[in-house]
Parts: C-alpha cells; structure tokens; sequence
C-alpha cells in the first residue's frame, strides 16, 4: 500500500527483512502523529509538494529539535513525552532512507 512501502522496493520491486522495517516504522509515525502515511501540508495546497509522506514530515520536526509538535494533536499532549519522543525516532530509525546507518 503506497505510503507503507520502502521506497527501494518501489523501485526494485524485491521486498526483503529491511522494506518490512521501514514500513513497520511508517506505522509507528502513523499511530504516534494520528495521521495517514500521506500528510498534506495545508500552507501548500495547491502545489505540486501539497502532500508529503509521514517519514519526512516527521524528519522536518525532528530536524528543529521540536519532534513533540508532530505527535497527534487529539491528544492535547497528555502522553509520556518521553515515551512519545521514543516512539517517534524509532518509527523514523526503522524509515531512515541510508540504511548504512543502521
């Protein structure tokens, strides 16, 4: 399903153990973000980039040492951030596009 799958195996069309890492990570970010594996970045609607993909959605945040921003908002922030926090860079490790760094 587009959004869950590695892109590498996208593009080889061979799945292996790493391709079911990455999208057991896309899910983590699904279920922490309460978001779709697509997010539409709403300043951006009518552009061609108006959609981006949940891992590098989250890397964005991540990236701004604000990672807690990402995490679903139906919460209201009552979660362990800790916990949170762990959840998310797991989700982003299983995901990360140099799998060298692994």
């Amino acid at each position: 399903m587009m959004g869950y799958m590695d892109p590498e195996c996208m593009i080889t069309g061979r799945a292996d153990a790493g391709s079911d890492v990455y999208s057991f990570g896309a899910v983590l970010l699904e279920i922490a973000c309460g978001r779709r594996p697509l997010v539409p970045r709403h300043e951006e609607q009518d552009r061609e980039d108006a959609v981006i993909h949940i891992v590098h959605w989250v890397w964005e945040f991540y990236g701004r040492g604000a990672i807690l921003d990402a995490a679903d908002e139906r919460l209201k922030g009552q979660f362990d951030a800790r916990e949170m926090e762990t959840v998310m860079v797991v989700g982003l490790w299983c995901a990360h596009p140099d799998r060298s760094l692994i």
